[in-house]
C-alpha cells in the first residue's frame, strides 16, 4: 500500500515506466477480499474522476492525441481465473461473491509527461 491514507489511496500501488518518447505509465494491481471491494473501486473512481476534471487533460489514446488514457482488468481468483466485466471504471458482477473470494485488480493509467507528474503530485506518488 502506498505510505499515506491522506492521500486518498490504501489498495492501489502504482509502479511508474517511462518510454523513450518521455510518455509514462502507472500500473496498479491489488488483491482485495468482497468486504474491501468497494473501497477499491472508490479508489479506481477517485482517480478517474481527478483525471477526467484535470485542466488541459485529453482523455483518450495517446498514439491519438490523447493526454491520457486508462485501462481496468479485474477477475476472480479462482482456478482458471474468472474475468469479470468493466463498465466505465466499475466492475460488474460482485454483489453475491462468498466472504473469503479474493477478487484482483489490475489498473493502468498512461500519459504525456505534464499528466503523469499532475498525477504524481496529487496522489503523492514516487518518479
Amino acid at each position: 500500500m502506498n505510505p499515506s491514507a491522506d492521500d486518498g489511496l490504501r489498495y492501489l500501488d502504482f509502479e511508474f515506466s517511462e518510454d523513450a518518447q518521455g510518455l509514462g505509465c502507472r500500473d496498479a494491481l491489488a488483491t482485495v477480499r468482497p468486504s474491501q471491494w468497494p473501497a477499491l473501486q472508490a479508489e479506481v473512481g477517485l482517480v478517474l474522476a481527478w483525471a477526467r476534471q484535470l485542466p488541459g487533460a485529453t482523455e483518450g489514446p495517446l498514439e491519438d492525441g490523447g493526454d491520457w488514457d486508462w485501462s481496468l482488468q479485474a477477475w476472480l481468483e479462482t482456478d482458471p481465473p474468472l474475468a469479470l466485466v468493466v463498465d466505465e471504471g466499475h466492475v460488474l458482477g460482485t454483489e453475491a461473491l462468498a466472504p473469503d473470494s479474493r477478487i484482483s485488480l489490475a489498473f493502468t493509467l498512461s500519459g504525456s509527461p505534464d499528466f503523469c507528474q499532475a498525477l504524481a503530485t496529487r496522489f503523492g506518488l514516487p518518479d
